[in-house]
């Protein structure tokens, strides 16, 4: 062959893998995907459990890239605490090392070809012809997956084993061995895949293209490499996420280093003790498992002191107006609408905020339950007109990022239940804004009545401020959890009491006007004012009674 063909062959054989194991991971994800996700999120409670989850998913995936993404969501949607997620990623680095097995044990011990196209072949036939099973389909696009991942790996091992007898590569063996880190390194980084890396290594050193601690050194780099998928996952988003990715990165290269400074040692441990010196690419993928194995061992221990100590970097800046969606991936249903879902209790207790500022009044002071009311009343906050504006704009910009993130969610992946679910959050933002939207619209009455001399008109308005701080404060004590027993029932009251006290205001108001001698113009305005509060609390009480039953199923505040 020609080197001409010797590149072209080595270049498809590579594409052909990468596509194999591309189209085998979403094929594994979608047929099992939501398992593991759920495993990631429900076994995770210790630092042990954290580590075997991360460990199992990403061997049964064949990627710890897929489970860095879904654990990064999870940490953005708030499902998953920092120590967890490091528990995870540290157990994903050590679970991938399964692939280098799978390339040794299969793909040098038997003639590769023989395996992949029946594979193929099989698997397109099943995949065109078979019955409409979703079990069957994904059943065939794993055979697929395989099927391309393999063929890919002969072509990879022919163009190396042509290589090997055309050229003398003696001489660039020469260089010192961190430049075959830098390489592996920026080679995984290129194709983001240290499976693929480790497939090109382990045939070149199957065909003697390169030595053993070449192969290990381009190992090592595909160790670090590996880590820039999170670390793209992680960019523009929230600190937990950044910290997680920089947790995989550190644990990676202090794998890699423990594999670089033990590289003689354990090369002795697989090639003498273990028997593998005819059989070096098994040597190669036991290496790479026991200096991954080491790392893990020394420093899950450390996992709460990592923790910790990374909590200090990233200092959370509230730059975005979001605070959950923009972390969570939409792919990763569950990670989604817990994030949707925590998005619109934040976006209530904005407007709660907006509306006391509204009312002249300080929201801390509004929420504090330990408070009097009439101490709250009594102490008007200056300088919160200026914000006001402002405010509103980040409410409704909150409002349309939440309903964009909720459109762009696919609900193939969602269940009924979880459709059903998406569909309330999304109807509770709806109301939620539209009752900001009402206390602004009312700001003007609210200024009127604030200026007024007229005894009724004052004692009126004064009636108003005092409903809605008792009604924004209930609503902030049972978005907090406090009291979730009654919770239902307290907002059932507070709305009873505001939809009485409107009936009973539209039925005095034409006596009122008569006997306090009130104008018509500013009757009108009374009366829009008393209907506008009972409409923008009507909406809150009816977006939080919508949140509450969804989060009563799940047993947790957000």
């Amino acid at each position: 062959m020609s080197p001409t063909e010797i590149f072209l062959e080595a270049f498809s054989g590579l594409g052909l893998f990468l596509f194999g194991m591309h189209y085998l991971e979403r094929a594994i994800e979608d047929s099992s995907g939501r398992t593991f996700k759920r495993l990631i999120k429900d076994f995770t409670a210790t630092p042990f459990k954290a580590v075997v989850s991360g460990t199992f998913s990403a061997a049964a995936l064949q990627s710890s890239s897929v489970v860095a993404l879904m654990t990064l969501s999870f940490v953005g949607a708030g499902l998953m605490s920092l120590a967890s997620a490091i528990g995870v990623m540290f157990g994903a680095s050590f679970g991938t090392t399964f692939s280098a097995w799978i390339v040794a044990l299969i793909g040098f011990r038997i003639k590769i070809d023989v395996l992949a196209l029946p594979m193929i072949g099989l698997g397109g036939f099943i995949l065109v012809f078979g019955a409409g099973s979703s079990k069957i389909q994904a059943f065939s696009r794993v055979m697929l997956g395989f099927g391309f991942l393999f063929l890919g790996l002969h072509y990879l091992k022919s163009s190396s084993d042509f290589l090997s007898a055309s050229f003398d590569l003696s001489e660039y063996l020469l260089y010192p061995l961190p430049i075959f880190i830098l390489v592996g390194a920026l080679l995984t980084m290129a194709i983001q895949s240290s499976f693929a890396l480790a497939a090109i290594a382990l045939s070149a050193l199957h065909s003697q293209v390169i030595d053993f601690p070449v192969a290990a050194a381009l190992i090592i780099g595909a160790n670090v490499g590996t880590t820039v998928t999170s670390f793209i996952g992680s960019l523009g988003e929230g600190a937990d996420k950044k910290r997680v990715a920089l947790s995989h990165f550190g644990f990676n290269l202090i794998t890699s280093f423990i594999g670089y400074i033990l590289l003689s040692p354990l090369t002795y441990v697989v090639m003498e003790w273990m028997g593998l010196k005819e059989e070096q690419a098994l040597a190669l993928a036991m290496y790479q498992t026991l200096f991954n194995l080491i790392g893990l061992v020394l420093l899950t221990p450390f996992i709460p002191w990592f923790a910790m100590k990374l909590t200090s970097f990233y200092a959370k800046a509230q730059t975005e107006v979001t605070r959950y969606i923009n972390t969570v991936d939409i792919n990763v249903a569950d990670a989604s609408l817990e994030a949707i879902y925590k998005e619109s209790v934040y976006l209530m207790e904005s407007v709660l905020r907006f509306g006391s500022m509204l009312l002249s009044l300080n929201p801390e002071e509004v929420f504090n339950r330990h408070k009097r009311m009439w101490k709250v009343l009594s102490q008007e906050s200056l300088g919160t007109e200026e914000n006001l504006p402002k405010l509103y704009r980040n409410i409704k910009r909150l409002e349309m990022r939440i309903l964009a993130y909720g459109g762009e969610i696919d609900r193939k992946l969602l269940d009924e239940e979880e459709k059903s679910r998406l569909n309330k959050i999304l109807q509770a933002v709806r109301d939620i804004s539209y009752a900001a939207k009402t206390l602004k619209d009312a700001k003007a009455n609210i200024d009127q009545f604030n200026d007024s001399d007229i005894e009724y008109v004052i004692d009126n308005y004064d009636r108003i401020r005092y409903d809605l701080v008792k009604l924004f404060r209930n609503i902030k004590q049972i978005l907090e959890g406090e009291g979730m027993d009654d919770a239902f029932a307290e907002a059932q009251k507070v709305a009873k009491e505001m939809g009485g006290e409107n009936e009973e205001t539209i039925r005095v108001i034409a006596q009122v006007v008569k006997e306090y001698n009130i104008p018509d113009d500013l009757a009108s305005s009374l009366l829009n004012l008393n209907r506008a509060v009972f409409n923008a609390s009507d909406s809150l009480l009816r977006s939080l009674m919508l949140l509450l039953r969804l989060e009563n199923k799940n047993q947790v505040l957000g």
